[in-house]
Parts: structure tokens; C-alpha cells; sequence
């Protein structure tokens, strides 16, 4: 279940602050079977397990224009999660300049924080802590009717990651700590042509993506097997 509530306030000609509030409750419930060694024979035991929370935010963003050229987006989300009991404030900012008519560079910093997995939760509901994200990125686009080139160099870094464990006695993953950490480096390059060919439109997109992570039940630092470089 989710409501979000926004208000937005112009500042000038073309400036504006916007600021809202969120609010999501979250419900998952789990039917749990185990033996009971007291008994003989061993009995089974049926028990019922809820995971409840309510994450409340509280954001804000200003996008503020120096010129006709030139704007900054500076803003800031809190979130408080009564699972985890805790909460976080995460602080972005961008900054544009319009290089020519239809061309402009932007460099972007922002944290970004999420809860562990749900079915981690369940053993580590105490413990848990939220992961966290930090982005940087620097981006250049040139836009037309017909042209479209655009290239984007980003690094990420990663903190406070779930580390996994599984016990012996089951193949479920199970929490163990929020000790992990990673990172995440490339570039991005897009061209769509409209103009070249007649009647043709035709796109070429590359990646390229250094990444390595230690989280999950990885024993170091190393590349993820779904990430490619």
C-alpha cells in the first residue's frame, strides 16, 4: 500500500522547489513448519511469521536557473524505515549547461539507499541495515529532429551490502551482516539517424561496464555472473 502527496511552487519566471512526502507499508507472511525433537515420535510444529513495515519519506528538489544556459537541481530525500528502525538522508545534485542549441553537458552526484531483500529480512530483521549507492555521473547529449548522439561516463560506489551465509542444515540463504561493498564503472554511447538514409532510421547503442561487488555469499571482491562487461 503507497500514498505520495507532492506540492510544487514556481521561483521566478523559470525555477521551482518541489516537496512531497510518501508514505508505503509493507506486509509479507510466511506459514513456518518445524519438527519438535521433544516428542518421540518427533512431532511437527506449525507457526505463522509476519514481516511488517512502514517506510515514511520526506523529499525535496529545487531546480534553480542561473541563466538560459545554465540550471542546478539540488534536493534531498529522508527515509525511515520501522522494520530496520532507522533511517537515512539521501543528498543529489546535478548540474546543466547548454552548450549550443540543441546540445548540452550535465554532471550529477546523488546516494541512493534500498532495504536488503525481503527473504533476507526474515533472519536478519534485527540486525539489517539499509545498502547504499552513490552515483556520479557526467553526461552529454546533442538532440535534434533527426540526430540523436549521446554519451554518458558514470562511477558507483556501493557500501553497506548484504552478506549471505547458508547453513548446513538448508539451502536458504540466510542474513549475516551488512559488510559488503563494490563498485560499478563504464560508459554509455547512443547515435539514432534519421537523416542519413532516406525513409531508414537506424540506431547503434555500446556499454562497456567494469563492475566487481562483494556481497551476497561471494568470498571477495569480484565480478557479479549476470554483469557483462
Amino acid at each position: 500500500v503507497e500514498g505520495k502527496i507532492t506540492l510544487t511552487r514556481s521561483l521566478g519566471i523559470l525555477s521551482d522547489i518541489k516537496v512531497g512526502a510518501e508514505e508505503q507499508y509493507f506486509f509479507d507472511r510466511t506459514h513456518i513448519v518445524t519438527p519438535n525433537y521433544l516428542t518421540f515420535p518427533p512431532s511437527t510444529q506449525f507457526y505463522n511469521d509476519t514481516l511488517k513495515d512502514f517506510l515514511t519519506s520526506a523529499f525535496a528538489e529545487a531546480n534553480i536557473f542561473f541563466s538560459r544556459k545554465t540550471v542546478a537541481r539540488v534536493g534531498g530525500r529522508y527515509e525511515y524505515s520501522s522494520l530496520l528502525n532507522q533511517n537515512n538522508i539521501a543528498p543529489r545534485i546535478s548540474f546543466s549547461y547548454k552548450t549550443g542549441k540543441t546540445s548540452q553537458v550535465s554532471l550529477a552526484y546523488g546516494d541512493f539507499y534500498q532495504k536488503p531483500e525481503t527473504n533476507l529480512l526474515w533472519t536478519g530483521r534485527w540486525e539489517a541495515t539499509f545498502e547504499k549507492a552513490t552515483h556520479y555521473i557526467l553526461n552529454y547529449q546533442n538532440v535534434t529532429d533527426l540526430r540523436t548522439f549521446r554519451a554518458e561516463v558514470y562511477y558507483k560506489q556501493y557500501h553497506n551490502l548484504t552478506k549471505t551465509s547458508t547453513p548446513e542444515s538448508s539451502w536458504t540463504p540466510q542474513f549475516t551482516n551488512n559488510d559488503g561493498s563494490g563498485y560499478a564503472r563504464g560508459i554509455d554511447i547512443f547515435w539514432r539517424d534519421k537523416k542519413t538514409f532516406q525513409g531508414v532510421d537506424y540506431w547503434i547503442s555500446y556499454s562497456f561496464l567494469d563492475t566487481k561487488r562483494d556481497y551476497r555469499d561471494y568470498l571477495t571482491e569480484v565480478q557479479p555472473t549476470y554483469a557483462a562487461k
